[in-house]
């Protein structure tokens, strides 16, 4: 016989502390002045780090679909180890998709959940998850979220645990055609 036996085994679910994952108003501001985010400006964000696994190369396909909708103001921030200006990998993808100017890179960051609180919209674009984090802490800061789904998850309720403060109802977004990234963003 293959497999596990389910009698020596248990179950340890995936913990998020509310208390400091929680939604910052004025840490919003302060970053969004401090990235030189205007008013009215659609600022999304995917908090990730450098890995082929998080499939940036995605996201930044839709950030350039997005781009060719001239009527959308909007900016992009990406958070995470190798989220940096001297990553030559990004920055080539960045410059050929024509998008560096609309994306700001922010290397790590200790303050993850004032970013996201930042941000309108976090997107996910990873290739491959277990079980994406980086969603639920998103959610807990009261941030939409959009993820593919992949080997986890298709979507999140965090309403079932107790959690509040967010929207129960927001799903994580099945895969978009990149084509239509800008009209679901604006939607």
């Amino acid at each position: 016989r293959c497999g596990y036996d389910r009698r020596k085994m248990v179950v340890i679910p995936n913990g998020y502390d509310v208390t400091h994952l929680t939604p910052d108003p004025a840490g919003r501001l302060r970053l969004r002045a401090e990235w030189s985010v205007k008013p009215g400006t659609i600022l999304l964000g995917m908090v990730a780090r450098w890995d082929p696994a998080k499939d940036h190369g995605t996201m930044i396909a839709g950030l350039a679909a997005l781009q060719a909708n001239p009527s959308v103001n909007w900016h992009c921030v990406f958070a995470g180890t190798g989220m940096v200006v001297g990553n030559p990998e990004l920055c080539a993808l960045l410059d050929k998709a024509g998008v560096r100017s609309m994306v700001t890179l922010l290397g790590p960051r200790r303050d993850i959940p004032t970013v996201m609180s930042a941000l309108d919209l976090h997107v996910l674009s990873s290739a491959s998850e277990a079980f994406p984090n980086v969603v639920a802490e998103a959610m807990a800061c009261g941030t939409p979220v959009a993820a593919y789904p992949v080997t986890g998850p298709y979507y999140l309720n965090l309403a079932n645990y107790g959690v509040s403060g967010f929207n129960p109802t927001l799903p994580i977004a099945y895969r978009w055609r990149m084509q239509d990234f800008g009209n679901r963003v604006i939607e």
